[in-house]
């Protein structure tokens, strides 16, 4: 994450690794798109970060 909490910031997907293995070699399940997990990602890393504020 690079930014501060909210709607400034932002995922490096580019960095995003699991386990050691880089997210765009991940494998991925089927039926799902590396494309939909950004999204999601993206949106709920964003409420997420204003929720943690309000705490």
């Amino acid at each position: 994450m690079i930014g501060e909490h909210g709607d400034s910031e932002f995922i490096v997907w580019s960095s995003a690794f699991i386990g050691g293995i880089a997210l765009t070699e991940f494998p991925i399940p089927e039926g799902v798109t590396l494309e939909q997990i950004q999204q999601e990602y993206t949106e709920l890393t964003r409420k997420r970060g204003n929720s943690i504020l309000e705490l």
